[in-house]
């Protein structure tokens, strides 16, 4: 099809591998066309078009695998697309999310299919019957005797030594030999895959892009290590911008909060605004404080970099509506929109 995708397309696709498909699709594809990769995580056990259904992508994940490469703002069409249709996305590298799916989808169903299989084959298995007599009729064989003395004048068999070079080598491979230990854990973290699709916390960049999510912009900070206890930042972030939407002032947050904000932009705060928002008024993000500035109370969300708060929205029409004052229709869908993006709204 890449001859004729005209600049500005977008190809997406709905396989359960990741980075096959990069490496098959991304080289015959014009410049100026955005690949995103993606993999809707539901369905049954049919197929084929009669087997779909209105509610079939209701409340299920659509994973994303966009490269650094790709404009945010086809992501960001995508994902409404999709949150059209009642999916839940969420994005990651191709190669966490073959590993991921790999363990969560792809051995269970080897597995499964393999124990069908050996129930099948049992379900049909019949041990074909002895015909009747048949042992009765055959010759009976009896041992032969033997003959007497037989074993007195025959030789008399000793164990050989073994020989010296043998046990030295063997002494050797003993030694040679690595000791059994258990397996190293493999390389994604066993509770990002429980939690799935939650992905794998990464660096705070990759290949350019901030909390490898393209569309963040801003700068890296050093870890924070606050005096008050607990109130410590392993990648922390000053975020300015999430897809052409400018945050005033710009918030120190974690990576973490960092893409979530984005997905709520992008599948929240957009569809809720009719796509106009080009600013957050930020009035507070991290701080080295107790929950509610209560001394003894537990470390605040914002004491970890993982929370924002937001005070009001401009548009491009440069309107401005703030949570005090416009309460409205908007701003309740943009905060409802948020629930299971973030911990509390």
């Amino acid at each position: 099809i890449g001859p004729h995708l005209a600049p500005g397309a977008t190809v997406t696709d709905v396989g359960s591998v990741k980075q096959a498909v990069v490496a098959a699709v991304a080289p015959h594809l014009p410049e100026g066309v955005d690949f995103i990769p993606g993999h809707p995580m539901a369905g049954t056990e049919y197929s084929g078009p009669r087997s779909g259904f209105a509610t079939l992508f209701v409340n299920r994940w659509w994973l994303l695998t966009p490269g650094p490469e790709v404009d945010r703002a086809a992501v960001d069409r995508l994902t409404r697309l999709l949150v059209g249709m009642g999916a839940k996305v969420n994005e990651m590298t191709p190669d966490h999310h073959d590993q991921v799916v790999a363990v969560v989808s792809h051995a269970p169903h080897l597995i499964a299919y393999t124990m069908v299989g050996v129930a099948d084959h049992l379900a049909h298995f019949r041990p074909q019957p002895r015909p009747a007599g048949a042992l009765a009729a055959g010759p009976m064989i009896r041992p032969q005797p033997r003959p007497a003395g037989a074993l007195a004048a025959g030789p008399m068999i000793r164990p050989q030594p073994r020989p010296a070079a043998l046990a030295v080598q063997t002494a050797q491979s003993a030694a040679a030999r690595p000791s059994l230990r258990p397996m190293p854990r493999p390389d994604f973290d066993l509770k990002a895959v429980a939690l799935m699709p939650a992905p794998q916390k990464p660096a705070a960049s990759l290949k350019g892009a901030l909390c490898q999510r393209p569309g963040l912009s801003g700068k890296v900070l050093p870890p924070i290590k606050a005096r008050n206890k607990g109130c410590n930042v392993a990648d922390p972030v000053l975020l300015s911008e999430i897809s052409g939407v400018k945050l005033v002032p710009p918030a120190t947050v974690d990576c973490e909060e960092a893409r979530a904000l984005s997905t709520w932009v992008a599948t929240g705060l957009q569809p809720a605004f009719g796509g106009k928002i080009v600013r957050l008024n930020v009035v507070d993000s991290y701080a080295g404080r107790p929950r509610n500035n209560v001394p003894g109370k537990p470390v605040s969300v914002h004491g970890l970099g993982q929370a924002i708060d937001i005070a009001g929205f401009m548009t491009s029409d440069g309107r401005t509506y703030t949570v005090a004052d416009n309460y409205g229709p908007e701003i309740k869908a943009a905060q409802k929109a948020g629930c299971g993006i973030f911990r509390t709204t």
